[in-house]
């Protein structure tokens, strides 16, 4: 997922029309050489019917897995985040996070690994999908 956002951000040195986000999906399929090791990823973009972008990003490997999450806008070249979701799980630590943002209120909601969050929403934020 950021791979392909990040394509996106090095591509504004071109006209704006090359910068039109398009949806878009792919599937990866990994192997580790000589262990009995697979694993499976997902990435889609989407267009939703309120004009706003979703972008998903699935992996799973043997026992563990990533899921994740970004709704936002794209205004004037730029990302607005309106949510984001990261869910870790498996071998090692866990991880869960979900973050809203409230562009009226100036507000970041959620938590991050059960603790709640709540912070100051400026400007220019991105979330870790966006950034």
């Amino acid at each position: 997922m950021r791979r392909a956002l990040t394509l996106a951000l090095a591509l504004l040195g071109l006209p704006a029309s090359a910068m039109a986000l398009e949806p878009f999906s792919a599937e990866y399929t990994a192997d580790w050489q000589a262990m009995p090791m697979s694993g499976s990823a997902e990435r889609e973009l989407q267009k939703n019917g309120d004009g706003s972008w979703s972008m998903k990003f699935k992996a799973s490997m043997l026992v563990a897995g990533i899921d994740e999450q970004s709704r936002f806008r794209y205004d004037s070249k730029a990302f607005v985040p309106l949510s984001y979701r990261f869910e870790r799980s498996g071998m090692g630590k866990s991880k869960k996070v979900a973050h809203d943002f409230d562009w009226s209120a100036k507000l970041v909601t959620g938590n991050d690994r059960g603790t709640p969050v709540k912070l100051v929403l400026n400007s220019g934020l991105l979330d870790n999908s966006t950034y």
